[in-house]
């Protein structure tokens, strides 16, 4: 007894399997659900799957993992109650599998009846030996660190922002844990829940200080994540949000959340992220890399935009089409653009955003749309009695609540079969009353005038040495980020090197150029 025991503690310590998220919706012999459910299969060396439930277990996915090269025994198990958790005999036939396949249905069914009882254990033993376990829909809920339980039911978005405290949200932290660092969300975006992952990451920040994962699973896609944490998006898209160095946060009971400076991505079918080190490891075939092309500053003229009129979408420079008509055209292809009046230069504007439940995806999916259609962008997303100020200088000033999703100045962007939106790397803001956010930050000024000559954002801090043979380092500081751009000009004029021409966070810079070869 004593040897076992050494045992399984020496393998929980150095060993640890793959996992498979499930966004939830049909799978199909033949379709989408093959190449990912294979993984399964592949990191279960074809050996024994079980399928579990705490409901009647479905007989349709042994024969699927059957079908797609698994072992014959593999089979379907209903555990539907705290005595049938703690059998011997589900212990045995659970811990003899080489993956665990937890079926859809109500996430606190599971919590209730399988928290701290021998499958809780038998789960750990397959996973911590290698093993494979994967979810779907609320299988997969239950397979972060930190899990929405649903014990007081479910949410909405809009609820969830007006009330970051409201009772609905509740989370078990001591069950599975098989994805430490992370909180999943199932049909993520065909019931419009952004809203409500970037509320629960939240209230882990503001409560217990946590920087939580969030990932938001898209119907009919998979994440197939290795044992060096890093996962292949299958399907369709998933979502990743995270604080960042500049997150800023404000999460108290009835009042509408603040969370600022959030890192969002939106992955589709072949991209590759690195959970661990938060990075995107291979934007997939579906996205390409894009950079702000150095555009001369805008011009604004004080403007407010009220978000409970479908019409202020025209001040922005891209107008997104089909948002209400039917509530599945994200889904089905039926968004489209055309161009606004550019009262607001490279926004796209989402007025009424939590208006009707059934146009959530429309909306959420439509900013992004968007976006895409052109990167870089903005997406302003405006509920009703919620209005953004814009003066002449593109500072613009919240009332009440907003949300920017800020996609400046590069990333990856692209569309999964001219339908669905995907980009990486954007800034996701959720600000409130009278936060403030400078449209013109990453623009080029047009010219040098006094008022900038003294102003704080840039400053020359030394050129030496001046005159030089054969070269001179400029010292410079930025107190204000933006893109910064050095040429070297000769006597006559002439361009004759550029020297820096990127996008500065605020700091102290310097650069030696050489004049040999000019």
């Amino acid at each position: 007894m004593r040897k076992f025991y050494l045992f399984y503690l020496m393998t929980h310590l150095s060993a640890q399997g793959s996992v498979m998220l499930v966004g939830g919706n049909a799978e199909s012999y033949g379709g989408w659900s093959d190449d990912p459910y294979g993984w399964f299969v592949q990191q279960a060396d074809s050996g024994k799957i079980v399928n579990i439930d705490v409901s009647e277990a479905s007989d349709w996915y042994p024969a699927y993992f059957i079908n797609l090269g698994a072992d014959s025994s593999s089979h379907e198990l209903q555990i539907p109650n705290i005595f049938s958790a703690n059998s011997q005999n589900v212990y045995h036939d659970l811990v003899t599998a080489d993956g665990i396949f937890i079926e859809g249905g109500d996430q606190w069914d599971y919590v209730q009846t399988w928290k701290g009882t021998l499958v809780d254990s038998a789960i750990h033993v397959v996973f911590n030996n290698g093993g494979v376990i994967g979810g779907t829909s609320a299988g997969l809920a239950i397979l972060g660190e930190i899990v929405f339980d649903a014990e007081n039911g479910s949410l909405t978005s809009d609820q969830a922002i007006a009330n970051p405290y409201h009772p609905r949200i509740s989370f078990t932290d001591d069950f599975l844990d098989i994805l430490s660092g992370v909180l999943t969300d199932s049909h993520f975006n065909d019931r419009g829940r952004l809203g409500r992952l970037v509320t629960m990451v939240a209230r882990r920040a503001q409560d217990h200080g946590e920087d939580i994962l969030g990932l938001g699973m898209g119907i009919k896609t998979a994440f197939c994540i290795d044992q060096d944490r890093i996962g292949t998006v299958y399907g369709k898209m998933i979502t990743v949000i995270h604080q960042t160095d500049d997150t800023e946060l404000y999460c108290v009971p009835a009042e509408p959340l603040r969370f600022t400076h959030l890192k969002f991505h939106q992955l589709l079918h072949g991209a590759v992220y690195d959970i661990d080190n938060r990075v995107l490891v291979d934007p997939g075939e579906n996205m390409s890399y894009y950079e702000m092309p150095y555009e001369y500053l805008n011009n604004y003229s004080d403007l407010t935009i009220n978000g409970s009129n479908q019409s202020s979408e025209n001040y922005g420079e891209i107008i997104v089409t089909g948002i209400t008509g039917d509530s599945d055209n994200w889904w089905y292809g039926g968004l489209g653009t055309t161009v606004g009046d550019t009262s607001v230069p490279d926004a796209v504007i989402i007025p009424k955003m939590w208006t009707d439940y059934y146009y959530f995806p429309n909306r959420i999916i439509g900013g992004l749309y968007g976006i895409v259609s052109d990167p870089p962008k903005f997406a302003f997303y405006l509920d009703d009695n919620c209005s953004v100020s814009i003066n002449e200088n593109g500072l613009m000033t919240v009332s009440n609540y907003a949300h920017i999703l800020d996609a400046f100045p590069d990333g990856y962007a692209g569309y999964l079969n001219s339908v669905l939106p995907g980009i990486s790397d954007a800034t996701l803001h959720y600000f409130t009353e009278s936060d403030t956010f400078d449209l013109s930050t990453y623009y080029i000024v047009e010219s040098i005038d006094d008022e900038l000559i003294n102003s704080n954002y840039f400053a020359i801090q030394s050129l030496y040495p001046n005159p030089f043979n054969p070269q001179t380092t400029l010292h410079y500081s930025l107190t204000k980020q933006g893109i910064v751009k050095v040429n070297v000009f000769n006597i006559r004029g002439e361009n004759v090197d550029e020297v820096v021409n990127e996008f500065h966070t605020p700091g102290e810079y310097s650069i030696t150029w050489s004049g040999e070869n000019v």
